[in-house]
This record gives structure tokens, C-alpha cells and sequence, in this order.
């Protein structure tokens, strides 16, 4: 049989059960057609074919599973590259796991021998999944205790929760809250977190770095934003997360005469612009490690001035048409860009084409240097 086109077992069986009620009620002669056209097609022996479909289909469990065969320094080398690499899937991966390792080797950061690299030359897409992904899925999280934060369930009772911003409000003001855990592979202890501010009519983004999740520290965080929007803001939106819904924010949202609200649990959609951003705006930039100290906060939000700037005037776009407002006593207005191919039958050319703009190197440049002092 063609090893291209070899079936797997759960195919077999899937074909062997459809044949099994005929193959019991059918003749001599029937029952002999049926096992050449089923050796045939799964190439299996004539007799494993009897036995099968006289027997029962079902699969039996594995009586003793097979041990890992990798040891401690592959694993260990496996989740050093994944996290050299900001964690991508285990498809992208395993193809530059020779390679990798041996640079790793070379900087002095793995300690790799000729026995560890020829395992790692052996191990399957399926291996690094299975180590990397309970990295990748940070399963320690740790449960906040209320009283940290100031009100707890108390604050969740004062606001139901409520829908979705409808996309095609016509006014800037609106805002999606959420916030980015730069926990790295544990939750413990003290790291910085991402405060992201969405608008959904202009899809202004401003974002701010701070040490934790106190509800004293989201509030000086929630002044500093504040601050930055060109235009006054209609309403806040958030998760259920307890960073939001603590006594010392609510009462910042009452002093300031700020709508609160919040989402459906369980329903990350309520949010889906800022999480968008989540990942366009910050991960991309910033990726998966661990700041930890106030100097990493002060250079984040450094690195989130230009970053704001750079997204908020050459990519920002309205979802609605045009908007038009004002910025540092400038009018700007807002519109959706030219189509680079225009109306029907237009011909591009090339003033249309799309040019990164100079501050986007400047942004670059930045975010390479904030990741290179995580390592």
C-alpha cells in the first residue's frame, strides 16, 4: 500500500464499523468480496479482518504509558528557547530547535553537549506542547483577597452589568478599559501591569504602566490618562476584574462625574476593541517577560508616549465615517484612509502605496531596547 495514503487506526475502525452489521448478515461469497475490497483499502491482513469485525471495535486504554524520554537538560533547554523566542506556537518552534539551542549555547545562557542536542534534534511538535504550553497558560494565577483592593463584591452589587459599546456611536467619549499582566511565566509577587484606554468612535489609544494592581496605584494611573485625551470622556467601560471595581476607583469615577460600567462575566466580546489592542498595541511591542521594578515602569511609559503618538496619528482610524476634534489647540479630523486600489476600474498608482512613517523606527527602536533589558 502506498505509504501516502495509509490510513490511521481511527480511520480503520471508522470504515470497519459501517461494514461489521452487513459483514454479520451477509452470505459466504458476500463476506469474502467485502474482505478484498476492505484489504484493499486498509491494508490489513485477511485474518486481522476477521478477527476485527467478529470482535468488538472499541479501542482499549493503555494499560502502562510510555515514560518520557527526554531528560531534565532538554526540558529545561526547550522552555529557555521558547521564552528567548516570546513563545510562539510549537508548530514554529520545533523547526528552529537545533539551531537555537546552539546560539543559546554559544552566548553562554544554555549549557548544551552533544547528548542534549541530539535529543533535542529528536523531539516531536507534540513534546515542546506539552512543556511549553503550561508555560505559556500560566496556570498559578493567584486569587486576589478583596480586601486589598477595597470593596470587593460590595462594588460589583452598586452596577449591573451591561452590554457591549454599540461600534457606532458618533462621538468620541466612550471608553474600553482593560488591563495587561506582564507577569512573565508566574503571578507571584509584584510586577508591572498595562492600563489600555480605547475609544470606540476615534479608536484613540492611551496606555500607562504601573507597579501592581493597588487600587491606590489604577487610580493615580486613571488621573495620568485622564489627562492625556483630547476630549472629555462619556463613560468607562471595564471588565469584572477587581483592579476596576474597588471603592477607590468608583469613587474617582463619582468625584469626576464618570459613567462606570461593566461587563457581562465571561464575556470577553463585551470588550473586543481594547482587547484588539491588547495585543496589536502592547504585546507586540513589549512581548511576554517580566518587568518588575520602577525603573522598567518609568521606561514603559516612556516607550508608551511615542507609542500612543505613533498609533493615535498615523494609524488611528474612526469606525463611523469621519470625527473631527480638537488636540493642543490644533483641529484635527479623523477619517477613513484612500482605498489603495480606489473606485472600479481606477488604476493604482504609486503616491497610494502605503510608507511607514519615520516615527515608527523611532517606536522600534525603543521597544527593542526595553526587551533587551528584560534579558
Amino acid at each position: 500500500m502506498n505509504p501516502e495514503v495509509t490510513m490511521r487506526i481511527d480511520e480503520r475502525r471508522k470504515v470497519l464499523r459501517r461494514i461489521q452489521p452487513r459483514y454479520g448478515r451477509a452470505s459466504r461469497k458476500a463476506r469474502s468480496r467485502m474482505l478484498d475490497e476492505l484489504q484493499a483499502i486498509t491494508g490489513l491482513h485477511r485474518k486481522s479482518l476477521i478477527r476485527l469485525l467478529r470482535g468488538d471495535l472499541r479501542r482499549k486504554p493503555r494499560t502502562r504509558q510510555r515514560g518520557p524520554t527526554d531528560g531534565p537538560k532538554v526540558r529545561e533547554a526547550i522552555r529557555l528557547w521558547a521564552q528567548a523566542l516570546d513563545y510562539p506556537c510549537a508548530e514554529r518552534l520545533q523547526p528552529v530547535r537545533v539551531p537555537t539551542a546552539q546560539h543559546l549555547a554559544r552566548h553562554g545562557h544554555l549549557d548544551l553537549d552533544a547528548e542534549a542536542e541530539a535529543a533535542l534534534a529528536r523531539v516531536s511538535g507534540c513534546t515542546v506542547r506539552r512543556i511549553v504550553g503550561p508555560v505559556r497558560r500560566q496556570p498559578d494565577r493567584l486569587a486576589r483577597p478583596p480586601a486589598l483592593l477595597g470593596g470587593g463584591r460590595r462594588c460589583t452589587k452598586r452596577f449591573p452589568p451591561t452590554d457591549r459599546v454599540p461600534a457606532d456611536v458618533a462621538e468620541p467619549g466612550p471608553l474600553e478599559v482593560d488591563t495587561v499582566h506582564h507577569a512573565g511565566p508566574s503571578t507571584q509577587g509584584l510586577y508591572v501591569v498595562t492600563r489600555v484606554w480605547t475609544d470606540v468612535a476615534t479608536g484613540w489609544v492611551a496606555s500607562q504602566a504601573m507597579l501592581g494592581t493597588r487600587g491606590q496605584a489604577a487610580r493615580h494611573a486613571f488621573a495620568a490618562l485622564k489627562a492625556r485625551l483630547p476630549f472629555p470622556i462619556r463613560r468607562i467601560h471595564t471588565d469584572n476584574g477587581p483592579e476596576f471595581l474597588n471603592a477607590l476607583l468608583l469613587a474617582w469615577a463619582q468625584q469626576h462625574a464618570i459613567p462606570l460600567e461593566r461587563g457581562r462575566p465571561y464575556h470577553k466580546n463585551d470588550q473586543r476593541f481594547v482587547e484588539e489592542n491588547n495585543g496589536s498595541h502592547v504585546r507586540a511591542y513589549i512581548g511576554h517577560g517580566r518587568p518588575d521594578t520602577v525603573a522598567h515602569v518609568q521606561a514603559l511609559n516612556r516607550l508608551y508616549r511615542r507609542l500612543d503618538f505613533y498609533h493615535n496619528v498615523f494609524r488611528s482610524r474612526p469606525r463611523n465615517g469621519s470625527v473631527t476634534f480638537s488636540f493642543g489647540g490644533a483641529r484635527i479630523d479623523s477619517a477613513y484612509p484612500l482605498s489603495p486600489t480606489g473606485p472600479p476600474g481606477h488604476k493604482p498608482s504609486h503616491k497610494h502605496r502605503h510608507t511607514p512613517p519615520p516615527h515608527l523606527s523611532f517606536v522600534l527602536a525603543s521597544s527593542r531596547h526595553f526587551n533587551a533589558s528584560l534579558i
